[in-house]
C-alpha cells in the first residue's frame, strides 16, 4: 500500500520481492533473451495447480480491520487520497466481498471475479488510467 520501490534487484530481494534463487541479469540487452530462455526451461514440465475451491476468507469483519488501518495510514500521511480506494478495492478483494464470511468457502474463482469487478470499477476513474499511463511511461508508482 505504500508502494516501496527498489532501486535495483539486490534490493529488491532484501525486500522479499524476489527470491534468493531468482536470477538476476545485469546487461539489459541479455535481458529478454534470459527470460525467454528461463520460461522455455520452466514450461518443459509444467503442470498447473488445481484449483482451490475452499478459500476461507474474512468477510466484512475483515474489511472493517482493513479500513480502519486504511484511515491511519490516510491519517497519518503515509498514503494519498487516492491510495483509499485503491487500497480498499484490495481490501475488499483479500476479505472476500460483502457476502461471504469465515465459514462460508470461496473457490479461486470466485476471488477472480471479485479482482475483476474492484479493477474495472478502478479503471473506469481518471486517477487509475494516470496511475497506469505513469508506471508504463516512467517505471514507477504515480503518488496521485
Amino acid at each position: 500500500g505504500t508502494a516501496q520501490v527498489a532501486k535495483s534487484a539486490y534490493e529488491a530481494k532484501d525486500i522479499g520481492y524476489f527470491r534468493e534463487s531468482d536470477a538476476i541479469t545485469m546487461n539489459r540487452d541479455r535481458l529478454l533473451f534470459e527470460a525467454r530462455a528461463k520460461a522455455a526451461e520452466m514450461a518443459k514440465d509444467y503442470q498447473p495447480p488445481e484449483m482451490v475451491q475452499d478459500i476461507h476468507l474474512a468477510g466484512p469483519t475483515g474489511a472493517c480491520g482493513v479500513e480502519l488501518s486504511l484511515q491511519d495510514l490516510h491519517s497519518a500521511g503515509k498514503i494519498t487520497d487516492y491510495d483509499v480506494p485503491v487500497t480498499r478495492a484490495m481490501g475488499y478483494v483479500l476479505t472476500g466481498g460483502d457476502q461471504t464470511d469465515h465459514r462460508k468457502p470461496l473457490s479461486e474463482d470466485d476471488i477472480l471475479e471479485l479482482e475483476k469487478d474492484q479493477f474495472i470499477t478502478l479503471c473506469k476513474r481518471g486517477q487509475t488510467a494516470a496511475r497506469i499511463e505513469h508506471m508504463l511511461l516512467k517505471g514507477r508508482p504515480l503518488r496521485n
